[in-house]
């Protein structure tokens, strides 16, 4: 079964939420680290972990996440461990610097429904 790691900082947990609720629907297993946390368990080991359980990774990308150290190293891990990576990518964020080789798509943040409308759920079951 297909499973998708959503990758998002403190701001856009509600649209995180939201588009985890639509790929479920559609079958898929999410993972997101706020859910993975375990009491006691060592939170960089939780995340890599769920992450290597990933068919994939999506990453919410906003001028607030971009400055998030978390989004920058769970992305990164994705691209050093070569899990396919796509990018909802929000507000004004320039896409030149973006991870390479990354998909993305952009949304509006003032409608945090369109990030959900546009994740295309065939693309995760490649």
């Amino acid at each position: 079964m297909a499973s998708v790691f959503i990758s998002y900082g403190r701001h856009e947990e509600e649209i995180a939420k939201q588009i985890r609720g639509s790929l479920v629907e559609a079958g898929l297993v999410v993972y997101m680290p706020k859910e993975e946390f375990k009491p006691g368990a060592p939170i960089i080991e939780v995340v890599t972990n769920a992450m290597d359980a990933s068919s994939c990774v999506l990453g919410i990308i906003t001028p607030d996440s971009m400055n998030s150290p978390w989004v920058n190293q769970e992305l990164g891990y994705a691209v050093a461990s070569g899990k396919q990576t796509f990018l909802l990518v929000g507000g004004d964020v320039p896409v030149s610097g973006l991870l390479s080789g990354s998909a993305y798509i952009r949304f509006d943040e003032g409608n945090p429904q369109s990030a959900v409308n546009s994740v295309s759920i065939a693309s995760f079951l490649k």
